[in-house]
Formats: C-alpha cells, structure tokens, sequence
C-alpha cells in the first residue's frame, strides 16, 4: 500500500503538502458522500432479508379441545415453544463503476470529467501525478477500513430505541428488526376459552441505525487546551474534552473528565491549528456554565463571539495537459465536485468488487456493531388445564403459568471486509 501526500495551496499561494490531520479530513469528507450514496446499503423489510434469519422462542398455550359431555372427554395439547424467524435486513450492492471485473481507471474518469487527478512531491521533489494504486491506496481504502469496522464508524449498527447509540446515527426505519417476546402469563388468566395460543409481552425492540453523513469528521481525544479567565488565573486542573469536527459547523464536545477546582466563567480554548484548521476562525472556544460541588465543569457554553466552527478539507491539487491553454504544464485545485466523483467511483469500486476491500454485513458472524440482541424465554415452563362450561360445549386447554425467565439467545450484527 502507497499512501501519497496530495498538495494543496495555502492562503499565500503556497504549495503544501498534507498533514495527517488535513488528510484525515479529506477521509471524513469521502465518508459523507459515500454515506449519501452508499455502494453497500441495508434496509430494513417485513420478511425474506438475504442477510438471513435469526431466531426468537415463546412459550405458547396448548390447542383447546371441547366436547358435549363432560371435561374428561377433552384432550388438550401441552404448551409448546414456537419459534419465529425475524429475517428483516437486506443488503444491496452497487453496480460497479468499472464493471464486475474491471479495474479502477483514472484515465475512464478523466473522459468523462475533463481534469486529471491529484499530484504530489516524489523522492525527487518534483510534482507526479498519482498513479490508479496510488490513488486508491490514499483515499479509498483507508476510509473503507474504517467504516468496515467495529471500533471507529461502522456504516450499521444495531441498537435499541433510544438511550444505546449516540446521536451521530439515525433509525433506519421504524420498524425493527428483531422483537423480543415472552409470554403473557396473566393474560391466559383472563379471558374466555379458547385462550388465543401465543399472548405477548415484549421485552425489547431493536433497530436497525446508519452513521449520519453530517457526522463523519474527525473525533480529536483528550484534545490539548489554554485555559484563561477575566483579571484572575484558573485555579481547576483536570478538565478533559473530546471534539467533534463539523467541517462548516460547529464543535460537539463531550466532557471527558469534569475535574474539579473551577468556576463560572472559567474559558477553554483549542486553537483551530491543533484541529487541522486555522486560528482563530477554527478555534474551539467555550466556557464554563455549570460545576459540581467539587468544581468539577458539567456544562459548557460557547463564547458569544470568538467560537468558530470545523474547516473544509482542502482541494488537492491537479495538473493540466501541456496542450491546454496557456500553453504547458500547469498546476490548479481540483473542483470539489470532480475530485468527490472520483473519490466515489473509487470506493464503490473497491468496497464492491476489490478483495481485502469489500464490506459485508452477517448476522452472527465478523465484528459486532452496535448492541447485542437478546433472546428471553420461560424456560421449565409450567402450565396448567383450564376448564370451562357453556351449556352443553365442555372446552378445556393448557396455557403456560410460569417458569424460569431467563436469556436463553444472544444474535449481533456483524461487518467484515472480504
């Protein structure tokens, strides 16, 4: 794997290379336009998801037997477990831009675009233009790998309602993909016989979730600040923050460690060079709203006028024909709806067609993303016959009283690359 520095110019008009960081948002940015186009896509439908089925088991009441005569002429069936097959989620693959076996072709996307593709400084410091394998090595598969595995963004999860995944996924549909049912014990108490077999009670739903395309920048740990205050010093110490880069929007921050010692008013400050931006219109500037008993910081506000928001990613590079006017070989920023075009092409093409790129979501099997869904059942199920009369109609039926609540089934979803 070759991974180039794609060049770019400063404000000043000069050449640079890209950081990491820079870098790394141009990955975020690839993540959200492959988030709104995604090659692998899962949706949620009633029945028959090609990802398979996983089970759910219910104790349910017996079949109901009546007679004219007396109640010992009756035989109802013992209670049962019936088992349901929830097989709601299905996968689709895009159509790969450069056929089933074709291979990545700049030259192809350079016919229908009208521009080449990015440069960057050799061992010789002179400008060369990627190569296919250079371009696919900087900006798709980096950005697969990530969204094809568990710990970093995972394109699905699974998750319940509320409360489990955090606000940068979305439901994908509100109807979910597994439901989680007991039996309802005090319903075959309650009604007329013949009791219907399987009375509910449901313990958990759970949905399918997909990464919000707005939500994909750059997530900066235990971020390094300066902290200031107003003609006095900051007596806190051990505050700690996480950011969320927003490119053209504001930080989400998520205190790590509220500390302890500080006040209100007491000011945090990240610069925007230390998030791949530039100070101050990137900086991260909040102050405190609210502390414990300790002087530990519970809420945050932004400052009234010096908080800025996530910079863009900046436009690489690219070279014209020497037959171009003016005459020879000249360098400009690629337009960022040209560059994004092949940034997709070349993700659809790896994560769809590409060994050691391509992602798949199983039930049960690669890593788990989002939460495991639990299967509850009453086990050593007891039940009991319930008679009744009506005139000359003698109908009996066994309907479960109880037993064992226990988790009896563990499924998960999972992602590989293949």
């Amino acid at each position: 794997m070759t991974l180039r520095r794609p060049l770019y110019y400063t404000d000043s008009g000069n050449i640079k290379e890209m950081s990491d960081i820079e870098l790394a948002d141009v990955h975020a940015e690839a993540k959200r336009f492959y988030l709104n186009n995604p090659p692998v896509q899962l949706t949620v439908v009633n029945s028959g998801g090609n990802l398979g089925g996983i089970n759910q088991r219910q104790v349910i009441a017996g079949a109901a037997t009546n007679n004219s005569r007396r109640f010992s002429s009756n035989s109802p069936g013992n209670i049962s477990v019936q088992t349901m097959t929830y097989s709601r989620i299905h996968e689709t693959k895009a159509t790969p831009p450069f056929g089933a076996n074709g291979n990545f072709d700049l030259t192809t996307l350079k016919g229908n675009l009208g521009t080449n593709w990015p440069v960057y400084y050799n061992d010789s410091g002179n400008f060369e233009p990627f190569t296919d394998s250079d371009f696919i090595d900087t900006f798709a598969n980096p950005v697969i790998q990530e969204l094809g595995a568990a710990n970093t963004d995972p394109l699905y999860v699974i998750g319940e309602s509320s409360g489990v995944v955090s606000g940068r996924y979305t439901k994908v549909s509100n109807t979910p993909v597994y439901t989680d049912l007991i039996a309802n014990i005090a319903a075959y108490t309650s009604g007329s016989l013949p009791e219907t077999k399987k009375q509910s009670i449901t313990v958990q739903n759970w949905y399918l979730w997909k990464l919000k395309s707005n939500r994909t920048g750059q997530v900066f740990i235990d971020v390094a600040y300066r902290d200031s205050a107003y003609n006095r010093p900051v007596l806190g110490t051990g505050f700690e923050v996480d950011l969320e880069k927003r490119p053209g929007s504001t930080y989400i921050h998520s205190i790590r460690s509220p500390g302890s010692g500080y006040v209100i008013s007491d000011n945090f400050i990240v610069t925007g060079n230390k998030l791949g931006g530039k100070s101050p219109e990137n900086d991260w500037h909040y102050y405190v709203d609210a502390i414990d008993s300790f002087g530990g910081v519970t809420n945050l506000l932004p400052h009234p006028f010096n908080n800025g928001i996530g910079n863009r990613y900046n436009q690489p590079l690219t070279h014209t024909d020497s037959s171009s006017t003016p005459l020879g070989v000249h360098l400009r920023s690629m337009k960022k709806t040209d560059f994004e075009t092949m940034v997709n092409s070349a993700l659809t093409h790896q994560a769809t067609t590409e060994p050691g790129q391509m992602i798949e979501f199983k039930w049960n099997q690669g890593a788990q993303v989002g939460t495991t869904i639990i299967d509850t059942r009453y086990t050593n199920a007891t039940s009991n016959q319930r008679d009744e009369q009506d005139a000359d109609n003698y109908r009996s039926q066994r309907v479960p009283t109880g037993g064992n609540l226990q988790d009896v089934d563990t499924h998960y979803l999972g992602v590989r690359i293949l």
